[in-house]
């Protein structure tokens, strides 16, 4: 099952290039593990081909390197997808507000008495 001491990977702080030389790396070898953002200690790597990879809210999933790219991967991908989808309903949403915006304008100026008297 799990190793006792496998290497964490999460998905918003890794980038596959990382997880790439991750694998170069042999067992065994001495290397600093992060506890914080600031806070690291001397650890050894103990399974090359073996990666913890977040997938929320506390969970983790053992998956060989290869897995563990390919799940990055993925995620990636979703993530630059919902991104543009985004992207694209708040163009249409703009849109149709400054189209509402110069509707409105348009209605007060027809509406506001004129001061030619």
């Amino acid at each position: 099952m799990a190793s006792p001491h496998p290497q964490r990977i999460e998905v918003d702080k890794l980038s596959v290039e990382q997880l790439k030389s991750l694998k170069e790396q042999t067992d065994l070898e001495k290397m600093l593990v992060p506890l914080t953002a600031s806070l690291y200690v001397p650890g050894t790597l103990d399974d090359s081909e073996k990666v913890l990879v977040d997938v929320g809210t506390g969970y983790f999933i053992e998956k060989t390197m290869v897995q563990g790219k390919d799940y990055c991967e993925r995620k990636i991908n979703l993530l630059k997808s919902n991104f543009d989808e985004l992207v694209e309903m708040f163009n249409k949403k703009k849109n149709i507000a400054d189209e509402m915006g110069l509707l409105l304008q348009a209605k007060l100026r027809q509406s506001s008495p004129s001061p030619s008297s």
